[in-house]
């Protein structure tokens, strides 16, 4: 599990880095570059909580609330933040942002997919101890 977070973290962040840099000459791209942005950091926190778990058996019985957290920020700001970016590119005319924001779109579900997966392991090791 911790490898498809690192994966989906490693390719939200090339889609967000570019957008950063655009972002300086078109004031557009911030919201996507945001959005991209935070998928990013949200996917990397997954796979280290992952290896973490997976390396460290004492890290078992570890609070629940980063992790549910984590999955919110997945949701609200990857899923939902990246529908209103590219809603938002639609309404300023900006078909190079509104498609970043389909391309984040499907990364977010994923990472927070994963986080669900991860949230199940993490729940299953804490019940049967």
């Amino acid at each position: 599990m911790g490898v498809f977070a690192l994966v989906f973290g490693a390719l939200a962040t090339i889609i967000a880095i570019p957008t950063l840099v655009a972002a300086v000459t078109d004031a557009t791209f911030v919201l996507v570059s945001i959005v991209a942005a935070v998928v990013a950091v949200v996917s990397l926190l997954f796979a280290g909580y992952a290896f973490r778990f997976v390396r460290d058996p004492s890290t078992r019985l570890t609070a629940m609330t980063p992790l549910l957290w984590l999955l919110a920020a997945a949701l609200f700001i990857g899923v939902l933040g990246s529908m209103g970016a590219f809603v938002y590119g639609q309404a300023v005319r900006n078909q190079q942002g509104a498609s970043v924001a389909l391309l984040v779109l499907p990364l977010a579900g994923a990472v927070m997919v994963t986080g669900a997966v991860l949230m199940g392991f993490v729940m299953r090791a804490r019940r049967s101890v």
